[in-house]
Formats: C-alpha cells, sequence, structure tokens
C-alpha cells in the first residue's frame, strides 16, 4: 500500500497555493463532502462496499454530535451509542444479540493534518504507536482515496496470572476511505470491514469484523480532536466470551492513547521530519522494490522500528527477548504461548482459570474490582521473565524464573508536601490492613517504596514466606532465594544496594516511549539514594525507598514509566544472584498497572 502525500494548504485557494513556496503536509483532497457521502462506489471487482461505512459517515456528520462534542472539548471521554449491528454467520451460540457502537474522544497538542496522516498510513506511521498492529496487505487500490486493505494484528493477552491466557493473532479485511470535509474543516478516515472474494482462509490469523470511523478537527490552535467511533468483533473462539469479548476492545483502544502519548511528547516539527522521512524511504522502496511482493517497507532504523523483525517475531515465535547483555539482568519471557495456533487459547470458563490470591485493597484498587481497567493493580507470574540460571558465570544463560517467591499483597500510591520515607509507620499505609489476612505463614513484609517526581511514592507490599526445612528439589531451590533473602533482610546498606534489581517493562505503549525505557533492568539502589527501615508493628517488615529523581537513569525511568496514564507498565523485583550458592535468580513479586494516574494518589 502507498498513500500518497500532497503539499498544500488548506485554507488558501489554488492560485496561492502555487505560489507559496511555505507548505504543510496533509492528506489528499476531499474525494467528497458530507453532502456527497452516497457517491461511496456501490462495488469494486472483488469486494462490495460495506453497509458499515454509510452508518458510521452518517454517525460522525450528525449534527447532534457537535453538541456532545463541547463536553469532551478539552479531555478523553468514552460514550456507548444506541446502535448496533449484527455480525455475520456463522455467530457462536451466545453472540447473538448485536454489536454495538461506542465512541471515543481525544484531545491532541498538534495540528489535525499531522494526526490524520498517522491515521491513515499503513506502512509504516502505524507501527510507531499501535501497539498491536504488525503490518498491512493491499488487496485492491481503487483510487487515492479508497482502496481494500488486509490488516494484520498481533495476539492480546487475556489473563497473565495465575496462567496465561493468549488469543490468536488477528486478520481484518477493510475498505479504508478518508476525506476532507470542507464544510466541517475537518478530516474523515473509515475503515469497514467488507467480503472479498481474494479472501482466502489463514492457518495463522482469525479473521474478524472492525467497524471504525474518525473524525479529525480542530479545536483551538495546535490542538486537535479525534472523535472515534468503533465497533469490533474478533470472531473465533474468543467471541464466545464476553469477557474476551471486552478484553479484545479494550487493549485495541490502547493504541489511540499510543498515538496522543506519541504526537504530545515529540515537537511539531520532529513529527514533521518524521512524515518526510517516512514518504521518502515509502518512495526509495517502491523504485527499488518494484517487484516485491510484500507491502511492507523498510525504513531507517533510527527513525523506527523494522516492521518485517517484528512480523517475525510476533507471529513465529511469539516471544520478546528482555536484555541479552552478559552484565546481567533479567529477561521477560512471552513465549509460554504460541499464536501459531490458528485456534484461540482462551478456551475454559473464567470461573476455572482465576484463581485470585489474598490481596488488600487500600489506595488503588485491584483489577478484579475494576470494570474499566484503568488506575489498577494486579499481580504478575514471575515465570514470563527470564532471571540467571545456575551456571550462569560459566555460560550466561537465562532461563524463565519460578513462580514469584512472595505474594504481592498490595500497591499503593501516595502524595504529599515532601518526599515521603518510611511510609510502613504511617497509618495509611496497607500494614495497617495486615490483619485481614492469614499471614502465619510469612516471614517478614518487604515494602519497595519509589519515590517519584519529589513527592510521589509507588509502595508495593511483597509477603517473604517462612519455610520448613527442605524435603525436595523444589524446596531447595526455594531454599536459595530464600538464604537470599534472609541476607537482605538483615545484611549491610551497601549490600542491598548493589542487589535491589526492578525489572520495567511497557506491556502497551508507544513506540517512542518503549524505546525510551528499553529493557535493561535497574539496580536501583546503586542509581540513587536508598533508605531502610524496619520494624515489628503489626508484623516484621523492611521498607526499602529508592529515590527515583537522584540520578539521570532512575529519573528518566520513572519519567516513561510513571508519567503517562495511557500506559500499561510491568515491574517485578529480583534479588541478583552472583555467586554459585546464589543461583539460580528468582522473581520475587511483580505488578501490572493499568493507567496509572499520579493525580489520584492519596494525599497524607
Amino acid at each position: 500500500m502507498r498513500t500518497e502525500i500532497e503539499r498544500c494548504k488548506c485554507s488558501v485557494d489554488k492560485e496561492e497555493q502555487e505560489n507559496d513556496d511555505s507548505i504543510d503536509f496533509v492528506l489528499p483532497p476531499l474525494a467528497c463532502t458530507s453532502e456527497e457521502s452516497s457517491c461511496l462506489r456501490d462495488s469494486v471487482e472483488s469486494c462490495v462496499i460495506p453497509s458499515n461505512m454509510q452508518e458510521l459517515s452518517y454517525l460522525l456528520h450528525a449534527s447532534s454530535l457537535d453538541t456532545t462534542l463541547e463536553a469532551s472539548r478539552d479531555g478523553c471521554l468514552l460514550f456507548s451509542i444506541n446502535w448496533a449491528w449484527t455480525p455475520p454467520p456463522p455467530h457462536p451460540q451466545n453472540s447473538t444479540a448485536s454489536v454495538p457502537y461506542r465512541m471515543l474522544t481525544l484531545s491532541i497538542p498538534i495540528d489535525m493534518e499531522y494526526v490524520s496522516y498517522f491515521l491513515v498510513d499503513c506502512d509504516c506511521a502505524r507501527n510507531l504507536w499501535d501497539p498491536l498492529f504488525l503490518y498491512a496487505k493491499e488487496v485492491e487500490r481503487m483510487d487515492q482515496n479508497d482502496s481494500i486493505l488486509q490488516l494484520f494484528y498481533k495476539p492480546i493477552h487475556i489473563l497473565d496470572y495465575p496462567c496465561i491466557i493468549k488469543s490468536s493473532p488477528r486478520r481484518f479485511t477493510v475498505w479504508r476511505h478518508f476525506q476532507y470535509d470542507e464544510k466541517a474543516n475537518a478530516y474523515f478516515v473509515f475503515f469497514s470491514s467488507t467480503s472479498c472474494s481474494a479472501l482466502t482462509p489463514s492457518p495463522v490469523f482469525v479473521d474478524g469484523e472492525m467497524h471504525i470511523g474518525y473524525r479529525v478537527e480542530p479545536v483551538n490552535s495546535g490542538v486537535t480532536r479525534i472523535t472515534m467511533i468503533y465497533s469490533l468483533y474478533p470472531a473465533g473462539r474468543m467471541s464466545r466470551y464476553q469477557y474476551y469479548i471486552d478484553s479484545f476492545q479494550r487493549s485495541f483502544l490502547m493504541g489511540m492513547s499510543g498515538l496522543g502519548t506519541m504526537l504530545s511528547q515529540i515537537p511539531e516539527y520532529h513529527v514533521f521530519n518524521l512524515i518526510e522521512r517516512i514518504v521518502n524511504s515509502l518512495h526509495a522502496d517502491a523504485t527499488n522494490e518494484k517487484d516485491s511482493a510484500s507491502t511492507v517497507s523498510s525504513v531507517s532504523a533510527a527513525t523506527i522500528p523494522s516492521v518485517s523483525a517484528a512480523i517475525s517475531t510476533t507471529v513465529t515465535s511469539g516471544a520478546a527477548e528482555r536484555d541479552g547483555s552478559v552484565s546481567g539482568a533479567a529477561e521477560r519471557d512471552e513465549s509460554a504461548s504460541d499464536p501459531s495456533d490458528s485456534s484461540d487459547n482462551e478456551s475454559g470458563s473464567l470461573s476455572e482459570k482465576v484463581l485470585l490470591p489474598p490481596y488488600i485493597t487500600n489506595t488503588v484498587a485491584h483489577a478484579s474490582e475494576c470494570d474499566l481497567m484503568s488506575h489498577c493493580w494486579e499481580e504478575v507470574d514471575g515465570t514470563i521473565w527470564k532471571v540467571r540460571s545456575k551456571d550462569y558465570p560459566t555460560t550466561h544463560v537465562k532461563l524463565r524464573s519460578q513462580p514469584s517467591f512472595c505474594k504481592l499483597l498490595c500497591v499503593d500510591i501516595f502524595k504529599s508536601t515532601a518526599r515521603i520515607s518510611h511510609i510502613a509507620a504511617h497509618p495509611e499505609s496497607a500494614l495497617s490492613k495486615i490483619k485481614t489476612l492469614s499471614m502465619k505463614d510469612t516471614r517478614c513484609i518487604l515494602v519497595i517504596n519509589l519515590q517519584i517526581a519529589g513527592n510521589i511514592s509507588i509502595v508495593s507490599y511483597l509477603a517473604i514466606p517462612r519455610l520448613q526445612e527442605p524435603q525436595d528439589a523444589q524446596d531447595a531451590q526455594d531454599a536459595v532465594v530464600a538464604a537470599l533473602c534472609e541476607r537482605f533482610l538483615t545484611g549491610t546498606k551497601e549490600w542491598r544496594d548493589a542487589r535491589m534489581k526492578m525489572l520495567p517493562h511497557i506491556e502497551e505503549g508507544g513506540f517512542l516511549i518503549r524505546k525510551a525505557v528499553g529493557t535493561t533492568p535497574c539496580i536501583i539502589g546503586t542509581k540513587g539514594e536508598s533508605a531502610y527501615f524496619s520494624g515489628e508493628t503489626p508484623i516484621p517488615y523492611l521498607e526499602c525507598d529508592y529515590d527515583m529523581d537522584s540520578s539521570t537513569m532512575s529519573r528518566n525511568l520513572s519519567k516513561y514509566l510513571f508519567s503517562a496514564d495511557s500506559m500499561v507498565i510491568e515491574l517485578a523485583y529480583v534479588l541478583q544472584g552472583e555467586t554459585e550458592d546464589e543461583l539460580p535468580e528468582r522473581v520475587l513479586g511483580g505488578f501490572r498497572f493499568y493507567h496509572m494516574d499520579v493525580t489520584k494518589a492519596k494525599l497524607i
């Protein structure tokens, strides 16, 4: 697919454009106005224009929409619309109900021409902001504004704890149409699933239904509002359970947050240069590889990620290595679920798979209590991370960790007028609620306090188990990490600083942020100031306070991890093993935080 870019000024007439050398990037001119939306072709050689596109056009042009959008002029709102469509047969037995349309509004501090380009271009630009998107394949091109595309998407995580459940990758055959409406001063972009005689079954991808319409318009100078009306039907075995359908839609929707985060964090002139490099490399690719059947363009690795590499990594192996350096540290392993199986892995009822451990709800809700999956946390299974093996000093081999050694009890977020230290002694701490859990088998509570932005604390509570004498090989492995924990509890500050290791990961977020955070674990005690506090009430505890603002590395890490509420982040903790009697390593515990909003932190 090749998206043609024209240079023009949308606010001047043709004569002014011919004499103006100072020009902006905009999308091609409109194919039809809002009044002429019915002029869309009824059919092409192999496909039929979907009726849903006409419905989306009607909804986005509705006069009542303007009144509704005034409520979200500077924010982000999610609406449900009293309008639905029926998926084509065959239907799962429990999916006979119509699929509703929903609407999302989002404001981005950049001009609408740039936003429209990133929405329309599926060759390279979409990979920069949509974490689930793989690649696009052009089936047929009708004109400058209309194409039939096949969009390929990665598998999504349905559950990670207590076991990993992942969907199969999806394929959507869509009619893509975009236009500029002079009367509304807005761009309209549509992706609507269509029937296509050229479509052949895939042994890897499950064919789903997608109907999405975007209205991109300026709110004021330099601020653009995106209105997205969408309806997604994943099909396959995933459509048997409403929970899976909702999880798919939530994961898909997070791509829009990635677009907003990416465009709001880089200057506009950098966006212009980025678009120009993408366009230039597309033209170069068309010249040098005219006979190539692939529609995935190669672009400088310094500018955007390798799309072909992403395809081979996600589709064939489903694994992504986390830090291959010899220095140390851990890796995150996503190979536990193989997406190459054409059937989904989400079979079985939720009640059979979700076995939540005891936890404490204090300042932040647990994910099981949060319907919108926003500003909430859940435990991450330690087996998804790779850590140092027994013979790491000689072979440098890392293997998947055993299940988390500690139980994650709670995650808190506090704010104050100054940096918060020794939070465990504060009455608002989750330790004050420890009596609600059975702690008879707990040796100690490990409290890890990450201090960010001067007055914000992100606190996690890990219960270190009390072990009996080893009886078998598993007990012997438990004894290794238990001995390391015991030394950490009783050791010196210098020893503790050199051993506590944080494993960061952006589960959902734009490419630029994921690249900035990277995959290298951080020994946080050596990267900035630290302090340790211990106590006995109501149960023995050790608190580890780490000032994330006291060094450049940790400050940048916390800036990207905790500053954007559009991301899903994962953090795990490991005590670094260096000698044979301290190996293999094992994840102590970890959590996933959905769309953290530090403005909701508890004031103490």
